[in-house]
């Protein structure tokens, strides 16, 4: 502490004492008028001193008003997450929020799994030292409609869309969407037509050209707006957004001087959410700022990070500069208060990009995030095998969310943590980075303790990489492992058993998380049995621990022939090729080798 210069945060601030573990956090539940910050900074040898704060913008006070009081959590934690983790909990408690209820990731949903997996097109055409090919009319790619097309068409073409999901072999969107009037204060834009129409039609709602939504006229024509269109999409999932929100501000000589920018904005934004939550068909939202606390339960999708479309490095806002640092930070608002969208990913760029970039970029998303977006110039490019390879194992997404386990002790956080749990049985998905942020070209030595990760420091764990196709070991407390810059791992961790066990599959770099859909150990049969969620034409493969006592008896697989291997580090490697997407029944059996 007595080192510790002063620091300024919006939204929450948190501190660890890194000797003993213990973490003190202030953060706004609630910023339903005013913006939360907070102030942190040493007292003396032994303490210090946290100061929170609401911002009302100076507004003026008429007679007798009274301001709504926001609510503030004070949280000591036994170590720096639990503390994160919580606030994120009660935010959603303060807020009513449940994701799963009314904006789930349902794999099994095409037009779901299209939402939160796609080509972004913006992403794919704002790269630094990428030469594009659209047409000179427009300032860049994306707003060039053929350019759109062409992309899409190879998206479909290079087989990516069967990845996400086999009804999906196009990759058209079967939903309406529209965008609320927040954006950009309703500025008329390109990407926003209505806004031009609302600002002709109604140019009292406006100041400055920016919409006043402290004018009970100007939410109740958003209100007819949002009402026309749930009601013309009665029978469509529907999917509302905005932009710039980041932009709103309080405007002089707005309708109601009491009104902060806060407020008028989430006024504007309930009446959407209100009608959303009542829409028969479902809906989703989605805004691309990150802007935080006046979010809350306003939407189910926010982009955490900054823009990672420049480049992997480079001037302006790149991947490493801000995407990184400020996913970590706002991890734990993931699977509760909203999904965090960590922006598009690269994979080549023309060239822009190195494999070992690549890797780290898209397993990053996959793994801090739960909107997963490849943003490749397809049409401006012969894609290699092995980027397009890194696309089809990080896509699709699923519920499951990770920590950013060593937050405190590196920022950004180098170490991620993703407990799977399924009726059938749990595991860990764990994946450690070397981002190279600095770009210094320096190692990183980790060590990735068992206890950290929410596991027993007692029990032995089957640790497999999934880039590498590299088994660890049976492993007992953890483990530390070496990175060149940059480059990445990421492991699966499975409880040791005394009988065969399913370590690994090759599909997805969740690994099993996506595709097993059930797994049995039948002890009366020797037997492991599984139901996997194949790709047609796609190599599939299990990779099983076999302890010493055991060997393999035979294998089945509906009517596929499978390639069998056993490896020097006991991993029985069963590959197949399916012939079709859908689920697959695999069984492989096993005998007691006798003494």
């Amino acid at each position: 502490v007595a080192t510790m210069g002063e620091k300024k945060f919006w939204w929450y601030s948190a501190v660890k004492n890194l000797d003993t573990g213990k973490t003190v956090l202030l953060g706004n539940l609630t910023n339903h008028k005013g913006i939360g910050r907070f102030v942190c900074a040493p007292r003396d040898q032994t303490s210090m001193r946290m100061t929170a704060y609401f911002d009302y913008e100076s507004i003026v006070m008429p007679s007798g008003a009274s301001i709504p009081a926001e609510k503030v959590l004070v949280d000591f934690g036994s170590r720096g997450t639990d503390s994160l983790e919580r606030f994120g909990t009660l935010i959603a408690k303060e807020h009513r929020i449940d994701l799963m209820e009314w904006a789930p990731i349902d794999v099994e949903n095409a037009t779901i799994s299209s939402l939160f997996n796609r080509w972004n097109s913006f992403g794919s055409s704002v790269i630094k030292g990428v030469e594009y090919s659209h047409d000179p009319q427009y300032k860049r790619a994306f707003q060039d409609p053929n350019w759109r097309r062409k992309n899409e068409e190879l998206f479909a073409k290079l087989g990516l869309w069967k990845y996400i999901h086999p009804a999906l072999p196009d990759g058209r969107r079967p939903t309406a969407n529209k965008q609320a009037l927040v954006r950009n204060y309703g500025r008329p834009d390109w990407w926003f037509p209505d806004a031009r129409e609302v600002y002709e039609q109604h140019p009292e709602f406006y100041i400055n050209g920016r919409i006043d939504f402290s004018n009970p006229e100007a939410l109740a024509f958003e209100r007819q707006r949002a009402t026309a269109f749930f009601r013309a999409n009665r029978d469509n999932l529907v999917t509302y957004g905005a932009d710039f929100t980041s932009n709103w501000r309080k405007l002089p000589g707005q309708h109601d001087p009491f009104f902060t920018s806060v407020e008028s904005f989430r006024a504007c934004m309930k009446i959407w959410r209100d009608l959303a939550r009542e829409h028969p068909s479902g809906c989703y939202s989605g805004v691309c700022m990150n802007d935080i606390g006046f979010c809350y339960d306003v939407w189910d999708n926010l982009r955490i990070g900054g823009d990672s479309d420049q480049g992997y490095y480079g001037n302006g806002l790149t991947f490493t500069a801000q995407l990184i640092r400020q996913a970590s930070g706002r991890y734990f608002y993931n699977g509760k208060v909203w999904w965090n969208n960590p922006d598009s990913f690269h994979v080549f760029a023309q060239g822009v990009y190195s494999y070992d970039q690549a890797k780290v970029h898209a397993s990053f998303c996959a793994i801090a995030g739960n909107r997963i977006m490849p943003a490749e110039p397809f049409c401006d490019q012969e894609t290699p095998q092995e980027r397009l390879e890194i696309i089809k194992r990080v896509l699709p997404t699923t519920p499951d969310v990770a920590t950013a386990v060593d937050l405190f002790e590196h920022n950004p956080a180098r170490l991620w943590n993703m407990p799977i749990e399924r009726p059938f049985g749990r595991w860990n998905v764990v994946g450690l980075f070397n981002f190279d942020e600095l770009q210094n070209g320096e190692t990183v030595t980790q060590e990735i303790r068992f206890a950290d990760l929410g596991l027993s420091p007692d029990k032995e764990y089957l640790v497999y990489e999934f880039w590498l196709k590299n088994f660890l070991g049976a492993l007992k407390g953890g483990f530390t492992r070496r990175l060149d810059a940059p480059d990445c791992e990421v492991y699966s961790v499975v409880e040791k058993r005394d009988h065969p066990v399913l370590v690994s599959t090759n599909r997805h770099v969740r690994q099993m998380a996506y595709d097993l859909v059930a797994l049995e150990w039948d002890s009366k049969a020797d037997c492991l049995r599984g139901t996997s969620r194949v790709v047609g034409d796609d190599p599939y493969q299990v990779r099983i621990y076999v302890p010493l006592a055991w060997r393999l008896r035979e294998v089945n697989v509906a009517d596929l022939d499978a390639k069998v291997r056993m490896t020097n580090e006991r991993i029985l490697l069963v590959e197949f090729t399916p012939r079709d997407c859908g689920r697959l029944n695999w069984d492989v059996r096993f005998q007691v080798i006798s003494e």
